[in-house]
Parts: C-alpha cells; structure tokens; sequence
C-alpha cells in the first residue's frame, strides 16, 4: 500500500459520506396543482366578458399629468451636458429603455 495520507489542515473538519447524508433533509415537497389548459381557457374568456380587449384602447392622459419630454427637458438641467445626448441615444433604443432611463 501507499504512505499514508497526511492530516488534515487545522480547523478542517472531515465527514464520512454517510455522515453528511444523514445530515442533509430532502427537499419539501413540489406537489402544486396547476390548472388544466381546458380551465386557463375558461378563465381567460370569463376575464374576458368582464373586460372586453376593446376596452384596452380607452386610456387617456389624467389632465395634470406632466408632459414626458419636459421631464426629460428638466432632467437634462442637471445632468453633465456631455453625457445627455449619450442617455437620449440609449433610451431610444426601445421602449423599456426609454421607461428605464427616464425614470431616474
């Protein structure tokens, strides 16, 4: 046989494979109940008949909202000049970007 191993490095514990098994918990149970497709459909069109698709496109400013670009305008007064038309090119990337970057 081989020299024997070497001890371990102080302050390390070693366990047995058996050891750390028994220590370990199973995992909590994963049983969930999810609707069938045939109930996500019946969902949906009872959601439906409550809020019509139509009745998405009727939003309307509330009057004393502020205006998006004068916010912007605002905000550029306070930011490094050299870096506005950097944050400007960014947030019109996409819609998310500009929502993301106007909101800070």
């Amino acid at each position: 046989m081989g020299a024997p191993l070497p001890p371990p490095p102080r302050g390390v514990m070693l366990r047995t494979m058996s050891a750390q098994a028994s220590s370990i918990a199973p995992p909590p149970s994963t049983d969930v109940e999810h609707p069938t497709v045939d109930e996500r459909a019946a969902r949906g069109k009872a959601a439906r008949s409550k809020v019509p698709r139509s009745s998405h496109a009727g939003w309307a400013p509330p009057p004393d909202r502020a205006d998006p670009v004068g916010l912007l305008e605002e905000q550029a007064k306070t930011r490094v000049p050299d870096l506005v038309p950097i944050r400007y090119g960014r947030m019109a990337a996409s819609p998310f970007a500009f929502f993301r970057g106007a909101a800070t």
